[in-house]
Formats: C-alpha cells, sequence, structure tokens
C-alpha cells in the first residue's frame, strides 16, 4: 500500500475518530469506528504526516462536514 491508496475519506474517518471519540486511535474500537480495513487503518496512523500534507484537515469544527457524525459541522 502507498500514500496514493488512501483516499481524502478514509483519512477523514481516521481524523474524525482521532479528534471526536474518547478511545485512543491504537484501540481496536477506534478501528472500527471508521470502518476501514485493519490493513488501511494502520496505514494511515503509521503514515499520518504524510497523509496529513496531502490531505489539509480542517480549520476548526465548523469547517468539518462529518464523515462519521462523531463531531463538528454535518450536512
Amino acid at each position: 500500500m502507498n500514500i496514493s491508496d488512501i483516499t481524502k475519506e478514509d483519512f477523514y474517518k481516521y481524523e474524525e475518530v482521532r479528534r471526536y471519540s474518547k478511545l485512543n486511535v491504537f484501540h481496536p474500537d477506534a478501528r472500527m469506528l471508521t470502518g476501514l480495513t485493519k490493513t488501511r487503518y494502520l496505514f494511515i496512523l503509521e503514515n499520518y504526516r504524510e497523509l496529513l500534507d496531502r490531505y489539509p484537515i480542517f480549520e476548526s469544527d465548523s469547517d468539518y462536514k462529518g464523515y462519521l457524525k462523531l463531531g463538528g459541522k454535518h450536512e
């Protein structure tokens, strides 16, 4: 797997769990909340900085549309 295999949606699902859930990102339930495969989730975890450069995250909660409805603004 490489950086280009991770979509913006994949990354934002991970980011939503990281930012809004009370779970540590290393907890198995955090991965389950994202709906990502274990391989994809771990790749994001291990390559977070590179993916952050590729897919800049929202500046504030009001800029975030929400993929998993854990927090932020939802449309």
